[in-house]
């Protein structure tokens, strides 16, 4: 049974702490909206996990709701860095939602995430039996120590999470799990799918290269995977990924540091336009920045001197669009 986690008694304490008055909780609530970033996401977390009212706080969740949903996306180009949501679920409230205990403002978090952090499958069952991870667009189980059945689990509850578009599977063992089933339930809705050293064989990389309903899928990383050439070559003269843009196959590649450099130029010379471009973005996007402004430097790149990855990954990816176009023409 879930339980719903009543608020904290010790607001008086938190709140001196943090530096202002009881009477100050939703000015200061509204002074951390009017200022977009992780950190005052945080501190907002921490507010209203301590709010003083319990007759006020539903008003400043709507606050926080509609505030928040006027905060600039981060990172959303995934050239820097796969996409990261504004309302991530602050640990103590992940570990909670773990447990069955629902925080107050559960309802807030778009983006879920246990990176690192060991879980069974029996917590995963328990996370989608919960009923509490309908508003979830990002699930991030990054190195989680999973195995199959986990792709299986995730298809057989897709009814649990209608509002998922990216989910990061990073790390986990997957090989031979039920990845068509998986792509059947919820790639359609899917726009980002990381799967990079997830142990994925050949069969896996079919599903997807197979796969009818990844018309939305924009990245996806396959990075650390030591699947075939061939199923390589498969996955890259595929039509059923219109609106890929990103394709990482680096740091180890397909087939392990020795092919890594062969395989990523392999990719790069074959299939549709986009799909190469996308396999270039996402060799790109696995390198330093230093690596980056001396690519720019030998294309002879203007403005190469000031911003950060994304804009020089976004440099580099218009030289290769204006090269295309030349050759094509």
């Amino acid at each position: 049974m879930v339980r719903r986690l009543t608020l904290r008694r010790s607001w008086h304490q938190q709140a001196w702490a943090m530096g202002y008055p009881l009477t100050m909780s939703m000015p200061r609530l509204n002074a951390l909206l009017a200022a977009p970033s992780v950190k005052s996401w945080s501190r907002i977390c921490a507010v209203l996990d301590a709010w003083p009212d319990a007759s006020s706080f539903e008003a400043a969740v709507a606050a926080v709701d509609s505030g928040v949903t006027r905060w600039p996306e981060k990172n959303m180009s995934m050239l820097s860095g796969w996409p990261l949501p504004n309302r991530a679920a602050p640990k103590s409230w992940a570990r909670a939602i773990k447990k069955g205990r629902v925080p107050p403002a559960w309802t807030l978090v778009r983006l879920l995430q246990y990176h690192a952090t060991p879980l069974t499958l029996a917590d995963v069952e328990s996370l989608l039996r919960s009923d509490q991870l309908t508003q979830i667009t990002h699930l991030y189980f990054g190195m989680a120590h999973l195995k199959p059945p986990l792709l299986g689990m995730l298809a057989d509850s897709a009814d649990k999470l209608p509002a998922l578009e990216a989910i990061s599977l990073f790390g986990n063992r997957l090989s031979g799990d039920r990845m068509a089933s998986f792509l059947s339930r919820l790639g359609g809705q899917l726009t980002y799918l990381n799967l990079g050293s997830c142990t994925l064989g050949d069969e896996d990389v079919a599903a997807i290269a197979r796969a009818e309903n990844l018309k939305s899928l924009r990245g996806l990383d396959l990075s650390g995977c030591r699947f075939s050439t061939n199923s390589l070559d498969s996955l890259m003269q595929t039509a059923r990924l219109p609106a890929l843009t990103l394709l990482p196959l680096s740091p180890y590649g397909v087939g392990g540091r020795q092919t890594r450099h062969d395989h990523e130029h392999r990719a790069q010379q074959q299939g549709p336009g986009h799909l190469r471009r996308a396999a270039w973005a996402g060799q790109l996007s696995r390198e330093k920045p230093a690596q980056l402004k001396q690519r720019c430097r030998d294309a002879q790149l203007r403005g190469h001197s000031q911003g950060g990855k994304a804009h020089l990954i976004s440099l580099l990816l218009k030289h290769w669009d204006d090269v295309s176009s030349s050759q094509s023409g």
